[in-house]
């Protein structure tokens, strides 16, 4: 009976959730956060898994896809440029991490990709894919039902799972256009992979002033990034010795060398 009862309990806790989120995006300007955590391999050299907190900001027909680590960074950078005290706070991100924020526009379809690079920050605009194909496979998570798709993106095949029953058709990084929200994404090889752990409503919208990136071509793109690997810390040029310079250069392209990228043609 007390099992009976606990499962009573969740399918009515999963029901009242789903409703509540339904009425919840109906309702105009309401803004929604979906946490995503991202696992990958960690280089081509080593196997073991990290894992990475991701958010994915909804609102009407745009939404923001940035990671936990990029919106502490903002948060410490805009009290800096309020108080103008540097000693404020550090954020522990990685000299050799080059994080992105995706940005997307639903009534175009249009995914401007924006690299946070030290001193050159840059962006490059894209479509949204769409070439899914829907898939037979279903299962159910705490009683969501989702169902499967796949498509070939960034020279990789993904397999997803969505649900319908959240009427939006957004996910993580850059995997749109399903008829529903993507729960789960992974690629083929099991390298990258999407797994969504919280849906939240939220007052305000995400929002960043991009005014300093410069809106490139993909290929002017990944010329910067190439001159970033080669030398990610041009500011401290004056500071190193050339012994240490040298060694962070070193670092910097055995690091990129044997990454993974989402994207494999940023493997070249």
């Amino acid at each position: 009976m007390v099992n009976y009862l606990s499962k009573v309990l969740k399918n009515l806790q999963v029901i009242i959730f789903i409703l509540f989120f339904s009425m919840l995006y109906s309702q105009k300007g309401k803004h929604i956060e979906i946490d995503y955590i991202f696992s990958k391999k960690l280089s081509k050299k080593d196997s073991t898994r990290i894992n990475k907190l991701y958010k994915l900001f909804i609102t009407d027909k745009k939404s923001v896809f940035i990671s936990d680590e990029s919106l502490k960074a903002d948060s410490v950078a805009l009290v800096i440029r309020k108080t103008g005290n540097i000693n404020f706070g550090a954020v522990n991100m990685s000299l050799y991490e080059l994080d992105e924020t995706i940005a997307f526009n639903g009534l175009s379809n249009k995914i401007i990709t924006y690299k946070h690079i030290r001193g050159a920050p840059i962006g490059y605009s894209d479509e949204a894919p769409t070439a899914w194909k829907l898939l037979n496979e279903t299962k159910k998570v705490d009683n969501i039902l989702l169902n499967s798709a796949e498509i070939e993106f960034g020279g990789r095949k993904w397999y997803a799972w969505y649900s319908g029953q959240y009427q939006l058709n957004e996910g993580p990084y850059k995997f749109k256009n399903l008829p529903g929200l993507i729960f789960e994404i992974h690629d083929s090889e099991n390298i990258f992979n999407f797994q969504l752990s919280r849906i939240v409503n939220r007052e305000k919208f995400y929002e960043r002033d991009y005014s300093q990136f410069i809106i490139a071509t993909k290929e002017k793109y990944k010329e910067v990034i190439n001159t970033y690997i080669i030398n990610p810390a041009p500011q401290l040029t004056k500071i190193f010795t050339q012994e240490s310079r040298d060694r962070v250069k070193k670092n910097s392209i055995e690091r990129h060398k044997n990454r993974y990228y989402i994207e494999k043609e940023f493997e070249d």
